[in-house]
């Protein structure tokens, strides 16, 4: 998103070429890395009884997302223009603590695993507590 800034600053051939290869790039990896977690990753770290009502918040959240940055983003870059990515490359920013702190790894417990730690716990720092130390 960054390099999208600056590609996008200057008006000629080359770097819209440049601009149109880094978002296709962009949208590839992002499919292939982030862009399941949406549903996975509530499923994974919810007990059984809340399971469902954790993807439908999931889900619902990942919506209102998308509909908010398609209703957002028309408007920003015909007032800020590609300065526009550089608020897209600050939020990505954010995400890696967000991410490291708050959640925690779930790909070595077993799904049913996942329901007896979070069962042991109460609130959000004690679920990264708990997968912290392993038990």
């Amino acid at each position: 998103m960054a390099i999208l800034t600056g590609v996008n600053s200057v008006d000629t051939l080359p770097f819209q070429i440049a601009s149109i290869v880094f978002l296709f790039v962009f949208n590839t990896v992002f499919a292939f890395g982030w862009l399941g977690m949406t549903w996975l990753y509530s499923a994974e770290i919810t007990p059984l009884h809340t399971r469902a009502p954790a993807n439908a918040l999931a889900t619902s959240c990942n919506w209102i997302c998308n509909f908010l940055v398609v209703m957002i983003t028309p408007v920003a870059f015909e007032n800020i223009k590609e300065y526009t990515y550089t608020i897209f490359a600050v939020i990505n920013a954010i995400m890696i603590p967000s991410v490291y702190f708050f959640f925690p790894e779930s790909s070595r417990p077993s799904l049913e695993e996942m329901d007896l730690i979070f069962s042991k716990v109460k609130g959000v720092r004690g679920a990264l507590d708990v997968m912290a130390s392993g038990s």
